[in-house]
């Protein structure tokens, strides 16, 4: 009896072990590991028969300590210590460094990767990663689609950005286009001082940058001015910051100036159209600003 329990106690010891130095070994890996690869990496004391570490990685997957993944580019599941979200988010903050995509375009990107999450989950994780400062987001000059990126949407990216879509309007290579540029180098003209007798202009107040564009934009009927309110941010997306832009027409509202409509579907907006119909508190889709009269 006692030969038994020292028999049944080594083997114990022994699943442990393997199930220890499977789940070290797969945290090594940047991304799940199909078993012919796990094998391979593991120490060589412990490169069982594939069928007893198929055995083993349902076991330790059955206990939540690896999970599987479905097959990508190939028929084999893979592997790994880490889960899917965890896994999207490595994706997501280190394979679009130096690249803007809009989250549809993520999701076509790396939905072959992510097939254990939805089309939803893969979307609320991408905002997640924005607000937590993972990832960044901005839109490009003359476009209403939001980007995304691993790589900050500033200046340069939208500079970078607007040299291409040049090159391609007129069939010619961004390098040609940057040439036209000029080079650090070369001596700026300087702009002409203004006198001590003349006052600078004063920077328009984002009132006044909101009323003029109202007034530049459409007159609705009945002597009345209506605009859509998405459509008035975009217009003034290069002027006033977003959180500014909600407060001034939040101001504008309480001293009676304006006043707003809300959407009639809400659920039929993209996320996009929805987040730029939101001013800023208690996530009411609103839909057009009408001028008091």
């Amino acid at each position: 009896m006692s030969e038994f329990l020292v028999v049944a106690t080594d083997a114990s010891e022994s699943v442990d072990a393997l199930n220890d130095v499977i789940i070290r070994t797969l945290a090594t890996f940047d991304e799940p590991a199909t078993l012919a690869t796990l094998r391979k990496k593991l120490p060589v004391p412990y490169q069982c028969e594939e069928e007893i570490l198929q055995q083993t990685l349902e076991e330790l997957t059955r206990r939540n300590l690896v999970h599987r993944f479905s097959p990508y580019r190939g028929n084999a599941d893979r592997y790994w210590d880490r889960s899917p979200k965890e896994y999207a988010e490595w994706l997501f903050t280190t394979q679009t460094v130096g690249r803007f995509a809009t989250k549809n375009e993520l999701v076509k990107q790396f939905k072959a990767r992510l097939k254990e999450l939805s089309n939803k989950e893969i979307g609320d994780l991408v905002q997640q990663l924005v607000r937590s400062g993972k990832l960044h987001s901005g839109r490009f000059l003359g476009s209403r689609s939001m980007r995304y990126s691993a790589t900050p949407v500033d200046a340069q990216a939208l500079l970078d950005n607007a040299i291409e879509q040049i090159a391609r309007r007129f069939s010619t290579s961004s390098a040609d286009v940057r040439s036209l540029l000029v080079p650090d180098d070369q001596p700026q003209l300087e702009e002409p001082s203004a006198s001590p007798e003349s006052p600078s202009p004063e920077s328009p107040t984002p009132e006044s940058l909101v009323m003029d564009a109202i007034a530049e934009m459409r007159s609705g009927g009945g002597g009345r001015t209506i605009v859509p309110i998405a459509e008035l941010r975009r217009y003034l997306n290069f002027k006033i910051d977003r959180d500014v832009f909600d407060e001034t027409l939040r101001t504008l509202e309480r001293s009676g100036r304006i006043d707003f409509t809300l959407h009639p579907d809400p659920m039929s907006l993209g996320d996009d159209d929805r987040q730029d119909r939101l001013l800023g508190e208690g996530g009411t889709v609103y839909d057009m600003l009408v001028v008091r009269r």
